[in-house]
């Protein structure tokens, strides 16, 4: 994929399966927030926060992410965005109402 907005929506899907994967079978809405932070010498680490409504009720979570493949897919679209435009967010929102599309809104410091 060489389009990078492409590959954006593409990294930001993965990353919606797997809010879907997490949340209960039957549930209104799934937020996540994500935190990502680096260090000089080119390390870096990605916080996630799930909390899910369900019957009204809102719950917290954990992404069910066996393969840690989730840190990877943030740090790799991190990469891309800050290729394209230059702008470093340090956390993004992901919401998601069952069985519409996602939203995302980026944190810039």
């Amino acid at each position: 994929m060489s389009n990078p907005i492409e590959t954006q929506t593409d990294i930001l899907s993965k990353i919606v399966s797997y809010l879907y994967d997490s949340a209960p079978p039957i549930f209104e809405e799934a937020i996540c927030v994500f935190n990502y932070s680096s260090e000089n010498g080119g390390s870096w680490s990605v916080e996630s926060q799930l909390t899910y409504i369900s019957s009204g009720k809102e719950v917290e979570g954990f992404l069910s992410d066996e393969h840690c493949q989730v840190p990877s897919l943030v740090a790799r679209l991190r990469a891309v965005m800050v290729a394209h435009t230059g702008g470093g967010w340090t956390s993004f929102t992901l919401s998601l109402k069952n069985g519409a599309g996602a939203n995302v809104k980026f944190k810039y410091p």
